[in-house]
């Protein structure tokens, strides 16, 4: 008994974890270079920080560079 609760335990948890894992492959492109330029925001430059407004305002206004 406790084998098969245990089984169903992990059969849920991958499928979860299966469906979790594909919306975030799935993202737009645009949006993941944002993401990842603000994660490091600290570290980048003035230029680069006024290139990441541009093209998040190029974005906002055209819906694509």
């Amino acid at each position: 008994m406790v084998i098969g609760i245990g089984a169903i335990g992990l059969l849920t948890a991958t499928l979860a974890t299966y469906f979790i894992e594909d919306r975030r492959v799935g993202q737009h492109p645009h949006i993941e270079f944002v993401r990842l330029q603000l994660e490091r925001w600290e570290a980048l430059t003035p230029q680069e920080r006024r290139n990441v407004a541009e093209f998040l305002l190029r974005l906002s206004q055209d819906g694509a560079p």
